[in-house]
């Protein structure tokens, strides 16, 4: 939304601070609304010909990076990923999925106060 309202003829400001209260209003209202909520009815998610499962999530993060949003290591965050006996490398030719649950969540990340839900690791 920020990014047509930008590219709008309509769109008179360009001062740094006016773009992040217009940045801030779109994205209040995007964490509010909170449209991708129970993507996991809209969407099937298979890895390597299985279909996966998800719990009630607003996204899902495929990776071939070992940070994602900031700095967080998905893949490195809290206890939860022991169950995962691989390690997450950009040269073995396979895709890192985890889901986050909201906007928040992804806060909760970025402090060290949550960890992803972990999906797994497919080619």
């Amino acid at each position: 939304n920020f990014h047509k309202a930008r590219e709008s003829p309509f769109y008179l400001f360009s001062s740094r601070i006016i773009n992040k209260l217009i940045y801030f209003s779109y994205g209040t209202k995007d964490v509010l609304e909170r449209q991708c909520q129970h993507l996991n009815k809209k969407l099937d998610l298979y890895m390597d010909n299985k279909k996966i499962e998800l719990p009630n999530i607003e996204s899902v993060v495929i990776l071939n990076i070992p940070f994602w949003g900031a700095g967080v290591e998905p893949w490195a965050l809290g206890g939860g990923g022991k169950e995962f006996t691989f390690q997450q490398d950009f040269a073995d030719k396979k895709l890192e999925v985890f889901c986050i649950y909201s906007s928040f969540h992804i806060a909760q990340m970025q402090v060290g106060l949550s960890e992803p839900h972990r999906i797994g690791q497919a080619k």
